[in-house]
């Protein structure tokens, strides 16, 4: 039941960011058009966050990008003068307030879009939310990062900042998952895409290191690694179930699944 909440959250969070991206592409974001859809991509889940930002919270959020396509993302933003650095810290300028003003106002308008006659479940769902944060553990600070953050008022909002929280709550169980067993994130990539559920669209080749490890041979996954993805998806539940253990995870995961996830027209 874990991975089916984990599902909805993901569902309901892709729904908000690639209509926002959309509107990108399309040019409806007038302060964000000089900045390049690969870049743009990666801040929209950012920009609650821009007041407390690190380069390495940003290189652990999206650990499973290539180190390069992360160095174009920095390079794009200190050199078009919305970011600068400071250390490991990440000084947003005027101009990405600009930007951040103008994602802020369209996420909350695609939320209303979505939601606006859910109100009731939108209250249960993100308190529940917010009590499943406050209850998770340090570990990289993601989560911590993303509940010192402030909040929207608009709740149809707030809802999809702490459903963005949640996200980050998985993706660091997950990573613990398999940093356990010493896989890096191109390893986890290649038994995902093997592995009975897996969304990847293409095959991706396995390592020496799976080979090494009994879990890869010639080129495929073999039936240990299958079994391998498989345990770092349980250690991912039995990672975030602390934090999910006082709430009544079957009437939340019905609460998230009657949200929906596509604008009414």
């Amino acid at each position: 039941m874990m991975r089916s909440v984990a599902a909805e959250v993901d569902r309901l969070v892709w729904a908000i960011g690639d209509e926002t991206r959309a509107r990108h592409q399309r040019h409806e974001l007038t302060a964000c058009n000089a900045l390049s859809p690969a870049t743009f991509g990666t801040l929209v889940n950012l920009v609650p966050l821009l007041d407390d930002l690190t380069e390495r919270f940003v290189r652990r959020r999206y650990i499973y990008r290539p180190p390069e396509a992360l160095d174009r993302f920095f390079a794009e933003m200190i050199n078009g003068g919305y970011l600068s650095q400071r250390g490991n810290a990440l000084e947003p300028s005027p101009r990405l307030g600009k930007v951040a003003t103008e994602v802020h106002a369209t996420t909350c308008q695609i939320a209303r879009d979505l939601w606006s006659d859910q109100v009731a479940t939108v209250h249960a769902v993100s308190v529940t939310a917010r009590a499943v944060l406050e209850r998770s553990p340090a570990r990289d600070g993601l989560v911590r990062t993303a509940l010192a953050a402030a909040e929207p008022v608009d709740e149809l909002h707030r809802l999809f900042q702490r459903l963005t929280g949640l996200r980050l709550l998985r993706n660091e169980a997950h990573v613990d998952a398999w940093r356990s067993i010493g896989l890096q994130p191109t390893d986890v990539e290649a038994l995902t895409h093997a592995w009975v559920g897996s969304t990847l669209q293409a095959p991706l080749v396995p390592s020496a290191r799976l080979d090494n490890m009994g879990l890869a041979s010639e080129g495929d996954v073999t039936v240990a690694g299958i079994t391998c993805r498989q345990g770092i998806e349980d250690k991912t539940d039995a990672g975030v179930a602390e934090a999910f253990a006082p709430i009544n995870l079957g009437e939340f995961l019905g609460q998230l699944r009657s949200l929906p996830g596509v604008p009414q027209r």
